[in-house]
């Protein structure tokens, strides 16, 4: 219990899974239609990290 917790940190992960989906897809790409993600609120989807 002498563990202490730390400010959870935020990971904007939309824009590398984009990119990571590009990449792994590229073979097939002129079959494919790439968008970015249309946003839906002010701010992006991000996950947190707690450490």
């Amino acid at each position: 219990m002498g563990e202490t917790l730390q400010a959870a940190e935020t990971l904007q992960w939309h824009p590398a899974f984009y990119a990571g989906l590009q990449i792994d897809l590229e073979r097939d790409r002129e079959n494919m239609v790439f968008e970015n993600e249309h946003m839906l609120s002010k701010k992006p989807m991000r996950i947190c990290i707690k450490r």
